[in-house]
C-alpha cells in the first residue's frame, strides 16, 4: 500500500506543518507551491532544531526582560516588587 505523503506550502504555519507530519505519522513534509511544484522537503529534525532555536531565542529574551525588571527594581528605594492593591472592607 502507498502512502500519500504530507504535503505543506511555504507560506503554512510551522505547528500547522507539525500537525500534518504527526497526522501522517512521518518523518517530514513536502514543501509545494501553488502549481504543486516541489519546493523542497523538511525533515521532522529539522522541523525539531528550527524549534528547539526558537525556544532558545525566546528564553534569552525572557532572561533580559527579568534582568532588567530585577536592575530596575533594586535601585528604587523603598518600593517592594509586588504591588499589593487594599480592598476596603464594607
Amino acid at each position: 500500500m502507498t502512502r500519500v505523503p504530507a504535503v505543506c506550502h511555504p507560506e503554512d504555519d510551522a505547528y500547522a506543518v507539525l500537525a500534518k507530519v504527526s497526522q501522517s505519522h512521518a518523518r517530514g513534509v513536502v514543501v509545494v507551491n501553488d502549481e504543486n511544484e516541489l519546493e523542497g522537503v523538511l525533515s521532522l529534525s529539522v522541523l525539531a532544531s528550527r524549534a528547539a532555536a526558537a525556544a532558545q531565542e525566546l528564553y534569552a529574551a525572557l532572561q533580559k526582560v527579568n534582568e532588567k525588571n530585577a536592575s530596575r527594581a533594586e535601585s528604587t528605594p523603598g518600593r517592594s516588587r509586588v504591588r499589593r492593591s487594599s480592598v476596603a472592607a464594607a
